[in-house]
């Protein structure tokens, strides 16, 4: 989202800037967008610390051999994931 807003924002401004007529209402959206965005960055830091946390609660030495690998597709296009 915040990408996306950050683009919107971008736009007219750069618009703006060359002298053309900027449409304002996209600079609205992409506020709108970057705010949405917030919950969506804090919840992943504190799932992202939670992960490492629990991982390093039970230590062992983990190679390649122990570790499964997919290739699937995900919410944002092809993704890989790595399951121990």
């Amino acid at each position: 989202f915040s990408f996306v807003g950050g683009f919107l924002i971008g736009w007219p401004v750069g618009t703006e800037l060359g002298g053309g007529e900027p449409n304002w209402s996209l600079v609205g959206v992409g506020a709108g967008l970057i705010t949405t965005s917030i919950p969506f960055a804090s919840a992943y830091a504190k799932h992202a610390k939670k992960a490492v946390a629990s991982f390093n609660k039970n230590p062992r030495r983990i190679g390649y051999h122990d570790a499964e690998f997919r290739l699937g597709l995900a919410s944002n296009g092809i993704g890989l994931r790595i399951l121990f």
